[in-house]
C-alpha cells in the first residue's frame, strides 16, 4: 500500500506571517532634530539632522518637510541644510505628516564680535508661591569668548504663575510652569523652565559643629508623585571621607546615622538630586524635618536644612 506524504509545514509558517504586529506596543510617534541650537555667520550653512521613530517605536528612514519661521533672515531646503542670510534669530521645525519636532533656534551674526548666544542660570528649578530667586545671565561671541553685556530684557511666559523683574529677580505666584527667557542685542536666550508650586518644601543649607555648608534644599512631588530631594547649583559643604546627605528628625550626628534615612554618599558640592521614593516608598514630604550633611565614619553633622525654618 501507497501513503500519500504531505507537507504542511510552509502552510503552517505562512499562515503566521503578519500577526507579530498585533503583539506590537504602540507609541506615540516621534520627530527629533539631533541640534538644539545653531549659531552661523552670514554666508555659513549648518546641515540639521532628524531622527522619526514610529508608531512601533522604530526608526524608519521617511522624507520630512523642512520649515522655518522667517526666509530672509535664513533658509532651509529639502535636506535640512540651513543657509545664513542676515543677521537675527528662526526656529527651524521638521515634520512628518502630522508630527512635528521641537523647534531649532538659529542665531545668525555678521561679526564674530556679536552677541552670539545669551544663557541663563537659576540656583535651582522650582520655588514654592511667594518665593523669589535670583538668575543670572552671559552673553558669548561665536568664538564661545563671554563678552560685556548690554541691557538685559527678562520675560517669563505666565505672568500669573511666576513674575521677572529686570534684574532678573523671579518671584512664584501661583501653582504652575513658566518658561524664562533673556534678550541681549536682540538675540534670545534658550528658554529655561521653572516650576512653582505649593507643595514643594524648600531650605536653607547652614554650617554645624565647626564645618561650613551653604545653598538650599528642595523636596518635592514629581509627575509621577515620586519624592525628589533636589540641593541647588550653589550648594556647597565641607568633606571628609564617607560624607553622606541623610533625611533626619534630629541634628544629632549619632542618632541621624542610626535613626535617619541615608540617600547617598556626595563628594562634591554644586547640584544633586535623590529619588527619595526609590529608597524609602514610605516617606512623604511631611515624613522628616531636616536634610543633612553628615560625616558617616564620626557621625558628625557637617551642615543642615531645616524644612520648619
Amino acid at each position: 500500500m501507497k501513503y500519500k506524504i504531505f507537507y504542511l509545514i510552509p502552510l503552517i509558517l505562512a499562515s503566521c506571517i503578519g500577526t507579530d504586529v498585533l503583539d506590537d506596543v504602540i507609541v506615540s510617534e516621534t520627530l527629533t532634530i539631533s541640534q538644539e541650537s545653531v549659531i552661523l555667520q552670514i554666508g555659513e550653512t549648518e546641515s540639521l539632522s532628524a531622527n522619526y521613530t514610529n508608531q512601533y517605536g522604530l526608526d524608519e528612514d521617511v522624507s520630512l518637510m523642512w520649515n522655518i519661521t522667517d526666509g530672509s533672515v535664513a533658509s532651509v531646503n529639502d535636506q535640512g541644510v540651513v543657509t545664513a542670510l542676515a543677521r537675527g534669530q528662526v526656529n527651524v521645525t521638521a515634520s512628518y505628516n502630522s508630527v512635528m519636532s521641537d523647534p531649532v533656534m538659529v542665531t545668525i551674526v555678521e561679526d564674530i564680535n556679536d552677541v552670539a548666544e545669551v544663557r541663563i542660570s537659576a540656583p535651582m528649578s522650582m520655588l514654592v508661591i511667594g518665593e523669589s530667586i535670583q538668575l543670572s545671565v552671559s552673553a558669548f561671541n561665536v568664538l564661545e569668548e563671554e563678552i560685556s553685556t548690554a541691557d538685559v530684557v527678562w520675560n517669563v511666559s505666565d505672568e500669573t504663575v511666576a513674575t521677572i523683574t529686570q534684574t532678573g529677580l523671579l518671584t512664584g505666584v501661583s501653582d504652575g510652569e513658566v518658561e524664562v527667557t533673556a534678550e541681549i542685542d536682540g538675540i534670545q536666550s534658550l528658554s529655561l523652565t521653572i516650576t512653582v508650586g505649593s507643595d514643594i518644601r524648600t531650605a536653607t543649607f547652614s554650617g554645624a559643629n565647626g564645618y561650613n555648608s551653604s545653598g538650599t534644599a528642595m523636596l518635592f512631588a514629581d509627575e509621577s508623585g515620586d519624592i525628589i530631594l533636589e540641593l541647588s547649583d550653589d550648594f556647597s559643604a565641607d568633606f571628609a571621607l564617607g560624607t553622606f546627605i541623610y533625611l533626619a528628625n534630629s541634628t544629632s550626628g549619632s542618632e541621624v546615622r542610626g535613626g535617619g534615612l541615608e540617600l547617598r554618599e556626595i563628594t562634591s558640592g554644586g547640584a544633586h538630586t535623590f529619588n527619595v521614593t526609590e529608597i524609602d516608598a514610605s516617606v512623604d514630604l511631611d515624613t522628616y524635618r531636616y536634610v543633612i550633611v553628615l560625616c558617616k565614619p564620626a557621625a558628625i553633622t557637617f551642615g543642615l536644612a531645616d524644612f520648619n525654618e
